[in-house]
């Protein structure tokens, strides 16, 4: 074969080869899927995809509990259809006040959670498929615990133990301290590892009010003539 007909060949080979590596679609894995943000204000959950590429959801359970209620698992189906490509948000509303597309109610997921997430005790995993909640190889994408002043709670870290095992939570008696100024935590840990524990968050606090800064003598006199002069004003143009 003529060796140019031959380099020809081989370079549109090459070329088709690359397109078509181009169009496969990469996958994330998993524990790309992480909690990025609770707010306790208006009860939004942020699922974030810190992965390179697109990761479905179906067959993925949440798992919540507090200090009145263990072990409330989402619906089995409720995340299916749902998928995060990379760098993408799913926030879920705990209020079921979703209005854009890439937020959920809780009712819409199904099954159960712990009552309305607040600033804790409480604690939450996300679950991958084929989910297997207990036992030597629990499959936890994510998890994170938070209460105030960071107090452990023995009713709380239900599933506390099979974040640890899993490598997701450094140790299950370590929270997130809150208090009663915050609005939310947020995972400041970027880019983030698998394994998180409580200094890895920092905590969303409610705006300062503006500060309330007296005005200094020259302007409350400029002010008090400017009144004046328009009082005076006022007054010449009624007797006219």
């Amino acid at each position: 074969m003529n060796r140019s007909i031959f380099s020809k060949i081989s370079l549109a080979a090459t070329a088709l080869l690359i397109s078509i590596l181009i169009s496969i679609p990469s996958f994330a894995v998993p524990t790309d899927i992480q909690i990025r943000s609770v707010n306790f204000n208006t009860g939004v959950l942020e699922l974030y995809n810190f992965g390179a590429g697109i990761e479905a959801l179906d067959g993925w359970r949440f798992c919540s509990h507090d200090e009145d209620e263990v072990r409330r698992y989402s619906g089995s189906s409720g995340l299916n259809g749902q998928s995060l490509a990379s760098n993408e948000s799913l926030f879920v509303h705990f209020n079921n006040d979703a209005s854009a597309a890439n937020e959920i109610n809780i009712s819409t997921i199904g099954g159960a959670f712990a009552s309305n997430i607040d600033s804790g005790p409480y604690a939450i995993q996300i679950y991958f498929a084929p989910v297997a909640f207990g036992g030597a190889s629990p499959t936890v994408a994510d998890h994170v615990q938070w209460s105030i002043d960071g107090i452990d709670n023995s009713s709380a870290d239900e599933r506390s133990d099979e974040a640890e095992i899993s490598g997701t939570w450094t140790d299950q008696s370590l929270w997130v301290a809150t208090s009663a100024g915050q609005i939310g935590i947020e995972l400041a840990d970027q880019p983030p590892a698998v394994e998180h524990g409580p200094t890895d968050y920092i905590a969303i606090e409610l705006p300062p009010e503006p500060a309330n800064i007296p005005l200094p003598i020259w302007a409350l006199l400029s002010i008090a003539a400017i009144l004046s002069a328009v009082t005076y004003r006022s007054g010449k143009a009624k007797k006219v």
